[in-house]
């Protein structure tokens, strides 16, 4: 026991041996990236702090540095895929596995469920499993009612063989609750025969895989855009400014008329206006208005002869 426990003592002295010797060409090929990561990453990380945490990752997990040195293409794409969601690699947030000798990033449900918080759009975030024995009521387009027998929640028996299905919903901002997604154990099982590894699913957190397939899906349903709430509010300032743009013009009020008075030139005799003169000798008016016709009244047909009916010609 002793000789096999100093045998194992020595691999893993080895082991990190190697991965410092090699760590420094490592972090260094990580760092030629960081152009490329910026590019990818929201505003709320910078390269700089991107490019550190992944170095950590690497020093932190032998296991995972050894198969970037192999394949350090496998981890640049994963890093690539890390800093599109915005998230810290090697975290809760996004894992970096290791499958047949290369790097695959996973993004956990833990991420899912923060970028949908980053968004802004939703105010609180529940996803649930469902064990026998418990009862689960829909109640669209409420949240739906779950019960556990005697409220006892910190018994339950959340192990992957006593699950029945899992659930997902956000209550969004203005109080209104998502589309509710509701997967029983065969709609589960199907997500779980594409994986390419049964063992986090079928081991003792196969519960965190249930939550994340189901997370997934409610992300069809829930803003998870890192900079959705910085469109909003460009959104909306592009809108006010369209309304001032659109506005009509004021309207002034008609000025009342000016009334000129006739004035004369270095002695000049005064030029008449081109319009009606009054007494006062001031302008009045410079249109042109048609005399109306003139009505007879009684006294002017005194001078007209009249002739009697029948008195024609």
């Amino acid at each position: 026991m002793a000789g096999r426990g100093q045998q194992e003592q020595g691999q893993r002295g080895n082991e990190v041996a190697v991965r410092a010797e090699d760590m420094t060409e490592l972090a260094r090929m990580v760092t030629q990236y960081r152009g490329t990561f910026a590019r990818l990453l929201p505003s709320h990380m910078d390269a700089e702090t991107f490019v550190g945490i992944a170095a950590g990752a690497l020093y932190k997990n032998p296991k995972t540095a050894e198969a970037a040195m192999r394949h350090p293409d496998s981890l640049i794409v994963a890093l690539r895929d890390c800093a599109r969601l915005g998230h810290e690699p090697g975290t809760d947030q996004y894992a970096l596995t290791v499958r047949k000798g290369r790097i695959m990033g996973i993004e956990q449900y833990q991420g899912v469920i923060e970028r949908m918080y980053r968004a802004g759009a939703v105010v609180s975030v529940h996803a649930e499993v469902v064990c026998k024995g418990e009862t689960f009521r829909r109640m669209d387009p409420m949240p739906p009612v779950h019960k556990v027998p005697n409220d006892d929640w910190f018994s339950r028996d959340t192990s992957v063989e006593n699950l029945v299905g899992a659930y997902f919903y956000a209550i969004l901002e203005g109080g209104a609750c998502s589309r509710v997604v509701i997967m029983g154990r065969a709609e589960i099982m199907k997500h779980r025969e594409v994986a390419e590894y049964y063992g986090v699913w079928d081991g003792p957190f196969g519960k965190s895989m249930w939550l994340k397939t189901v997370a997934h899906e409610g992300e069809k349903w829930v803003p998870t855009s890192a900079e959705y709430r910085r469109e909003q509010a460009r959104a909306a300032a592009a809108m006010a400014d369209a309304m001032k743009t659109a506005a009509p013009p004021s309207v002034a009020a008609p000025s009342a008329p000016v009334e000129r008075a006739a004035t004369t030139e270095q002695g000049e005799p005064p030029q008449t206006p081109s319009g009606d003169v009054g007494g006062s000798g001031r302008v009045v008016d410079s249109t042109v208005v048609e005399t109306p016709p003139h009505e007879p009244g009684p006294n002017d047909w005194d001078d007209v002869p009249t002739v009697p009916p029948g008195g024609g010609q």
